[in-house]
């Protein structure tokens, strides 16, 4: 299984949300998309296991994208990045693409407007992660680690493990 990673500078936690999770999980989201049917499983994970700070974590799918977008209420601001995904035609392979997250801060009011628990966006501002990894075919069932916090002392983090698969 191979594995790529990339890091942002930036201080803070998630809410934890669903099943299937590594230790030290804060998030978990699993989906389907495209005719093709590959299959996203990300596990937002804390490591070492106990980060507690407070911001939030959330998911969306939107035209066969996958977008991630966490907020951080400390410092007044949201990033997140944006997974295309499609299966290579006749084989087992799958081509990622990992980009700045495409949601505005009107989309997600809009979408926000649905759930009471959700920031303003518009008074956020938006962070972009310093560099992503390059687009990629890889094999079904490998995983893609994206280093998305770093603790100052770099002795803590939060990483989204991206773990790819096949629907048959």
């Amino acid at each position: 299984m191979r594995t790529t990673s990339l890091v942002l500078l930036f201080v803070c936690g998630m809410a934890a949300f669903a099943a299937d999770r590594r230790t030290g999980s804060l998030l978990v989201f699993n989906g389907t998309f495209g005719d093709a049917g590959v299959a996203l499983h990300v596990d937002m994970v804390s490591e070492p296991p106990g980060y507690k700070e407070g911001p939030s974590g959330y998911t969306t799918e939107a035209g066969g994208i996958f977008h991630h977008y966490v907020v951080n209420d400390s410092r007044v601001a949201y990033f997140g990045y944006d997974v295309k995904m499609e299966q290579v035609p006749g084989t087992s392979k799958i081509r990622v693409l990992i980009e700045p997250l495409s949601l505005t801060a009107e989309k997600l009011n809009e979408m926000s407007a649905r759930s009471a628990d959700k920031p303003d966006f518009s008074r956020l501002r938006v962070l972009v992660l310093p560099k992503y990894p390059p687009p990629q075919i890889i094999e079904a069932g490998d995983t893609i680690a994206l280093d998305l916090l770093v603790s100052p002392d770099g002795k803590q983090k939060v990483v989204d493990y991206l773990t790819f698969t096949l629907k048959k």
